[in-house]
């Protein structure tokens, strides 16, 4: 007959294997690894000229850009509004005929602190049609962005076209 203490073993490691639910103190936390704030503006930068200038989305300025947003283009002031026009008319037929921009950024300098980011970087944007280049663009490019309660938001951008 077997010994009570090995009924008691038994008991014992047998309990040990059930699954438990752990308590609140026991729970490790993890923390969704958060972006820095230069890591923001940059990409910032990307999504405004990927949704902005070649998706012409102009639903994304909202999202992107602070109402107050101002673009210093090449010796012009444009305003969000200016970008909504200039996507409605002078791209809109560009889309039709089957144009597509694709960008490239070579970001040369970044900053920021908590409630502001700013980057300095080369804008390369390329137009195609099918297969066919039909044209490109080199612009040396400023940003600034400030915190807001939605995110970072574009503030300004200085672009200056680089000659060839």
């Amino acid at each position: 007959m077997k010994t009570p203490s090995f009924y008691l073993f038994f008991l014992l490691a047998l309990c040990s294997c059930q699954p438990t639910t752990p308590s609140a103190d026991s729970v490790i936390e993890t923390t969704v690894e958060e972006i820095t704030p230069e890591e923001a503006i940059q990409q910032l930068v990307i999504d405004a000229f990927d949704q902005v200038w070649s998706a012409l989305d102009t639903n994304s300025l909202a999202r992107l850009h602070t109402e107050d947003f101002l673009l210093l283009e090449h010796g012009e002031v444009w305003t969000n509004d200016t970008i909504i026009n200039y996507q409605r008319n002078a791209m809109a037929g560009m889309i039709e005929q089957g144009y597509v921009r694709t960008n490239h950024m070579e970001f040369l300098t970044t900053g920021a602190n908590s409630e502001l980011a700013w980057t300095t970087y080369h804008n390369y944007g390329t137009w195609t049609v099918g297969k066919d280049t039909t044209g490109q663009a080199h612009w040396l490019e400023s940003a600034v962005a400030v915190k807001t309660a939605e995110g970072w938001k574009l503030k300004m951008l200085h672009s200056t076209r680089v000659q060839k």
